[in-house]
């Protein structure tokens, strides 16, 4: 349901009648008791300074479909952490059904060596 955000009023439009102003929207979810599981949309955020020429720390968080679809055929939820400021690489790969951990990675970003660049390798 769509409500006004100054009044908390429900609307149909931009255009709230009660406030007589075009307002922003206000949305309510209510989970019932049940057991629910949301395939949270994939949320990438990079942070930047003036001045420096690539990002400071790119955050990497949401559901993404497995490459290996036995295994994993519900996918995958991802989330990563590159902090260049303060060295550090942190990911960690659960599966989407069962929330078993894949992988943790928690290491200094100068001593990881990224999973394709592993397997060219061998």
């Amino acid at each position: 349901m769509r409500y006004c955000s100054e009044c908390k009023k429900e609307k149909k439009e931009s255009y709230c009648d009660f406030c007589k102003k075009d307002t922003s929207n206000h949305f309510v979810m209510e989970c019932l008791a049940g057991n629910y599981k949301v395939r949270m949309p994939v949320l990438s955020m990079k942070h930047k300074r003036p001045g420096i020429k690539d990002f400071l720390k790119k955050v990497y968080a949401g559901f993404q479909s497995s490459t290996n679809t036995i295994k994993h055929p519900d996918g995958v939820n991802i989330s990563r952490v590159i902090d260049r400021e303060h060295n550090q690489y942190d990911e960690t790969i659960t599966d989407y059904k069962t929330g078993e951990i894949i992988r943790d990675i928690h290491e200094p970003l100068d001593q990881h060596i990224p999973s394709k660049q592993k397997r060219k390798n061998i």
